[in-house]
């Protein structure tokens, strides 16, 4: 018979049953497995690592620090010359300091104490026209009469102007010696010489008391005071004058009264008294005129240039290194790989680069075909470690880069931050979690050589950020929590900080800086383990990963399909839950993921939601609709919880491993109870005196097709969907026990395994022979302890030894009836498959529709 090609139409129903089933596509299968992939993203990755750590590489060095001692010399080889920032703002600096303060003068200063003195003498003279002063009379002996004091003759309405608040800020009480002594005409004309004095000393510019250490020039020669032009404001100061302090202004005031003759010796004091209050400063600091004149001096001040001759000593051995020699190292660095980057010379530095990067990934290559085989063909995997490895390689050198930037300039302690700035635990932190520590061991192998080639090939760097990287990796180990990453995390600064205080001792580093070197570790982990946290379920999502903490969520109760399967099919939910506390002690047992069995097994049957009551599980009733269909009817029932879970899965975005072992967890097994029965009615419709061996040979349209009674299948593919593949058909068939001890348990156990083993269900698993026994012991162990017993009540236990009597005698006047039915008919009638069934084949977990 020729071979015909199947139709398009044939084609697509083919693909719709493969993604019904969960199968990958051919695209995912071609992405994940071609090595034309895998060699792609080598030469991607080569060129991407070259990129970033070789071309145009930073010209700043983290092994020279300010304070720290110099173990090398440095020598130019060329003639340079560089603008010095630190010389040229020795000169600012100096310019700042020799700028005087520039004063603005403050308008009507005596001109408002002048208004002051007019006002109280017109109330003066007001308030001794309504009371003019008696006659002084004789004063009386000493000895009779006291004497009365000056205050005590001054009227009551002088008094009163005197008490006034509008003057409470001078001192009327010297004024009262004054008005007794003076007529009104004399006090006005003393008032006016005395403002004639004022406006005299104003004249000049009286300093603020902060400003009066400047000596007193002529405002014309090169003072130290600077006045800035403004028009007349009334009183202005005058050029030709002097510059006069607050007390040389008081004293000038003392002097002037004192020497005018026409003001009487003993009214000296009281007009000086009087008067002093109006001597203030007239000047007052502008501070934005001052600024502008100090920017103005700076922009005219040219920067200052350093010339460096040919095999001129930069830096002695031993010598400290100080600001201006940093400034000269840094500025000779930069020129030299200006003048060394010809592009004859940038194209071999990238070839270096390229070779560097392509004989590192070469070496992971031959590491991982050697002792990992399983990631070698996963391009999925590979792609996932290399766009880790890039993004943690683009953060360091942009971190490196934030250095060159001109606002960073004046921090030169922050080049030596630099090994402990860059996080070199993000990638190998989240391959770890998401991989394996294998894959996260060769990427931070990777990332550390690479980072000490971007900072001049430091073996330290190297050494610290490896082992503080695989210390992070080993804590990664099987994390279901969090928090457990941060604290990975914070352990790698910490081991991290103390190699850098180990670093800092050798290299005799000043305490403080190594201080700041101990912090800047913790604080990068602690961004490191934020970053991290952030990323994961990213990453998880977009790659379709599944890391332990995924799992951890999914093994909560409360999701709403285990939530729905508890309400519909609670037998299924049961029995899944005995299924992970079985699968669950078994995986611990064989070294596998326990979390992954648990969660796999909570979710392994939830395509018997689609048909609850078709499982024996769930037929609490007793209603079995199984009585109703023919054999093959209920084999498709029974199988088709399998596509209905994946269905089920993929409507609730459960990872890709759930939905692989809920393909797998029945393997192609055999649906025995069923095909039993399939056979039973086939040979009801043969001849009742011909055996099926003696038909003829086209009677083969009788035989029962087995594949119609297997599941799709595939087999198991990994360790956990093994043991979850044992687990559910030993949960199913512990339950047929009359009787749960370790003998049948045992026995049972030994038949299962072995009818499972003889029928190739495990032809496709990475399992040898030990832990298949290994899985035996632990289910053994666990479900003897599930069914332990319980010590009776001595009511209870005759109320059971009764019913156990009972019981007997009811079964066996139920066997008598079934074997006198059997005789009585020449075709075997449907019993009970408990009480037909052969001993030896009760152990299969199949006959019974659980499946």
């Amino acid at each position: 018979m020729a071979l015909t090609a199947k139709k398009p139409s044939e084609k697509r129903a083919e693909a719709r049953t493969r993604r019904r089933q969960g199968e990958p596509t051919r695209f995912l299968s071609f992405f994940e497995s071609s090595r034309f992939i895998a060699f792609s993203l080598f030469i991607f990755l080569a060129a991407l690592i070259t990129t970033i750590c070789f071309w145009n590489p930073p010209t700043r060095s983290h092994s020279i620090a300010i304070g720290q001692i110099s173990l090398d010399n440095i020598v130019a080889h060329f003639d340079f010359t560089y603008e010095s920032r630190i010389e040229t703002e020795k000169e600012r600096a100096s310019l700042r300091m020799r700028v005087p303060p520039t004063l603005t003068r403050i308008p009507n200063v005596i001109e408002s104490f002048e208004q002051t003195i007019h006002s109280l003498d017109s109330e003066l003279r007001e308030a001794e026209k309504q009371e003019p002063p008696e006659e002084p009379e004789t004063p009386a002996p000493p000895e009779t009469e006291p004497e009365e004091t000056p205050a005590n003759q001054l009227p009551e309405a002088v008094l009163a102007v005197l008490s006034s608040s509008k003057y409470e800020h001078l001192p009327t009480n010297q004024l009262k010696d004054l008005l007794l002594k003076t007529t009104p005409d004399e006090r006005t004309r003393y008032f006016s010489r005395c403002l004639t004095v004022l406006y005299e000393i104003h004249s000049h510019a009286i300093l603020p008391p902060q400003h009066e250490f400047y000596p007193t020039k002529d405002l014309n020669s090169h003072s130290l005071i600077t006045l800035p032009e403004k028009k007349d404001q009334g009183n202005s100061v005058n050029p030709q004058k002097t510059i006069l302090t607050l007390n040389a202004a008081r004293d000038t005031l003392k002097f002037e009264i004192r020497k005018d003759q026409e003001i009487p010796t003993d009214l000296h004091e009281p007009l000086i008294t009087f008067f002093s209050p109006a001597i203030k400063p007239n000047l007052r600091y502008d501070a934005a005129a001052h600024k502008l004149k100090i920017q103005q001096l700076e922009a005219k001040t040219p920067p200052i240039m350093v010339s460096v001759k040919k095999n001129e000593v930069i830096l002695s051995s031993g010598e400290e290194i100080t600001k201006e020699v940093f400034e000269k190292i840094d500025a000779f660095r930069k020129q030299e790989r200006q003048r060394g980057y010809t592009a004859t010379q940038s194209r071999k530095i990238l070839l270096r680069g390229l070779f560097i990067a392509c004989t590192l990934l070469g070496i992971i290559w031959f590491c991982l075909k050697i002792g990992y085989l399983r990631i070698s063909g996963r391009n999925r995997t590979l792609g996932l470690a290399a766009l880790a490895i890039v993004a943690n390689l683009l953060l360091i050198r942009v971190i490196l880069q934030l250095v060159e930037l001109p606002q960073f300039q004046d921090q030169e302690h922050l080049y030596t931050l630099l090994p402990y700035l860059s996080p070199t635990a993000f990638a190998p932190l989240i391959i770890a979690i998401l991989a394996g520590p294998t894959l996260a061991i060769l990427s931070a192998f990777i990332i550390s050589i690479l980072f000490s080639f971007m900072l001049e090939g430091a073996t330290e760097i190297f050494l610290a950020s490896f082992c503080a990287t695989l210390t992070g990796i080993y804590l990664c180990r099987n994390i279901s929590q969090r928090s457990k990453l941060m604290q990975a995390s914070i352990a790698t600064g910490v081991i991290n900080a103390l190699l850098a205080l180990f670093i800092g001792l050798l290299s005799e580093t000043n305490l403080q800086l190594i201080g700041i070197h101990i912090l800047t570790c913790l604080g990068v982990s602690v961004v490191t383990g934020m970053l991290v946290i952030g990323i994961l379920p990213i990453l998880e999502n977009a790659f379709k990963f599944v890391t332990d903490i995924r799992l951890l969520e999914l093994t909560d109760t409360n999701h709403p399909l285990l939530r729905r399967l508890q309400m519909e099919a609670p037998g299924t939910y049961h029995h899944s839950l005995m299924v992970a506390n079985l699968s669950e002690n078994a995986a611990v047992k064989l070294g596998a993921n326990p979390l992954k069995c648990r969660a796999c097994a909570l979710f392994h049957d939830v395509g018997k939601l689609a048909k609850p009551e078709y499982f024996i599980e769930n037929q609490i009733s007793g209603h079995n609709p199984h009585k109703f269909t023919n054999p093959s009817m209920s084999a498709l029932i029974i199988k088709s919880h399998i596509p209905e879970g994946v269905e089920l899965a993929k409507e609730h975005k459960l990872p890709r491993i759930i939905i692989d072992v809920i393909r797998q967890h029945h393997g192609t097994g055999l649906i025995h109870y069923f095909f039993r029965e399939a056979q039973k009615q086939a040979d009801k419709e043969l001849p009742g005196d011909q055996h099926p061996d003696e038909l003829p040979s086209n009677g083969n349209d009788q035989e029962v097709d087995e594949s119609t009674y297997r599941y799709g299948g595939p087999k198991p593919q990994f360790k956990e969907s093994a043991i979850i593949f044992f687990a559910d058909a030993i949960e199913a068939a512990s339950r047929s026990l009359p009787k749960l001890n370790a003998q049948s348990l045992e026995e049972l156990i030994d038949n299962i395994f072995e009818e499972r083993l003889g029928d190739g269900q495990l032809d496709e698993t990475p399992m040898t022979f030990q832990e298949i026994a290994d899985i035996k012991k632990s289910f053994i162990f666990t479900l003897l302890n599930m069914a332990h017993a319980r010590t009776q009540y001595p009511d209870q236990k005759e109320k059971a030894q009764k019913k156990e009597k009972e019981k007997d005698a009811k079964t066996l006047e139920q066997v008598s009836n079934e074997s006198f039915k059997n005789t009585a008919s020449p075709f075997p009638v449907e019993a009970n498959p408990e009480l037909t069934t052969p001993k030896s084949e009760k152990a299969i977990p199949a006959e019974s529709p659980r499946q």
